[in-house]
């Protein structure tokens, strides 16, 4: 088991989770079983949802560390240079021979921009906490922790190891894992599919549902919660004394190539506004503009957008500017 080093910045962000090879098979149409089809346009890059945001912070100018398993083979030293070539800090990776790397194949509709996804990876695949794991933590000093639940034990040692860091959740398919890393998160970031299983509403999209929906997951969860609904925008909690209210956001409108990746960089990019002290509405904005920035172009980590792009769509301006 060899963990790589690059150690020359003490990590703002640190993202822990999941990381994987992404192959992006763009198609005009959904593919007809047992029927060929030319592929005129493939997307390779790394992806998995903490990965990517860890990737976004450091693009967009702090320094972030990605924290992980892969695998000892071609797609897992592609991701490391990857991630090397944006300035993420790798030296919380794992790498192990004796796993294989999690690969996905996306299949991209170009016309509406949904993306299907199969993807080859062992849940039970997670990366160990050791001792020489922990020596290069207690060097860390990071202001935001940024999990996405497929590394529960190594999560919970670092929010026992900073207590003092704001603690984001990427809550995206519901798993056990993720439900008890949003118990303890200042901001539960919940997709959809996310919040229908936590709350059993089968339509959280109409104000009824919606506003039913926060009311459960604020009585779930004691930090904020965000569900997010894709081009349907968003909504939150803004709570009172006596009440918790739903308030909507819509979604910027853009014409969507591929969605894949949208929702990594929505959360990568609510992780950099929170570390650069953003208000919560101002970093609600930059992380719905970086999303809908995004599906414009192919693939996930290929199409995270520049700061400024999203600044600007956003209209905000920058903390620097101020």
């Amino acid at each position: 088991m060899l963990f790589t080093i690059d150690m020359s910045k003490n990590p703002d962000v640190i993202c822990c989770g999941h990381a994987a090879y992404d192959l992006n098979f763009m198609m005009d149409e959904f593919p007809i079983e047992d029927r060929k089809y030319r592929i005129d346009e493939l997307v390779q890059t790394g992806g998995g949802p903490a990965s990517n945001a860890a990737t976004l912070v450091a693009q967009w100018g702090a320094a972030a560390a990605f924290a992980g398993m892969i695998g000892d083979d071609i797609y897992g030293r592609l991701i490391i240079e990857e991630l090397k070539a944006s300035k993420v800090d790798t030296s919380l990776v794992c790498m192990d021979g004796k796993k294989s790397t999690p690969l996905s194949a996306v299949i991209v509709n170009t016309k509406n921009g949904s993306r299907t996804l199969l993807n080859r990876r062992n849940e039970n695949d997670q990366p160990a906490v050791t001792k020489n794991l922990l020596r290069k933590l207690e060097k860390m000093q990071p202001k935001v922790l940024h999990f996405d639940g497929h590394a529960l034990e190594l999560s919970l040692k670092m929010m026992e190891m900073f207590p003092e860091a704001k603690v984001v959740v990427d809550a995206g398919s519901y798993r056990e894992a993720t439900d008890r890393l949003c118990s303890a998160a200042d901001y539960a970031v919940c997709s959809k599919r996310f919040a229908e299983v936590c709350t059993g509403i089968d339509d959280i999209e109409n104000e009824d549902g919606r506003q039913r929906c926060i009311e459960l997951l604020g009585e779930r969860f004691p930090g904020h919660v965000i569900v997010t609904l894709g081009a349907g925008g968003l909504f939150y909690d803004r709570r009172s004394s006596d009440k918790t209210l739903a308030v909507s956001m819509p979604a910027y409108n853009v014409e969507a190539v591929d969605s894949t990746g949208a929702g990594d960089i929505f959360h990568g990019a609510f992780s950099f506004g929170l570390l650069n002290g953003y208000s919560f509405n101002e970093n609600l904005k930059l992380a719905s503009a970086a999303a809908a920035l995004s599906v414009v172009t192919p693939g996930a980590r290929t199409s995270i957008p520049t700061l400024d792009d999203s600044l600007k769509l956003a209209e905000i301006r920058r903390k620097t500017d101020d």
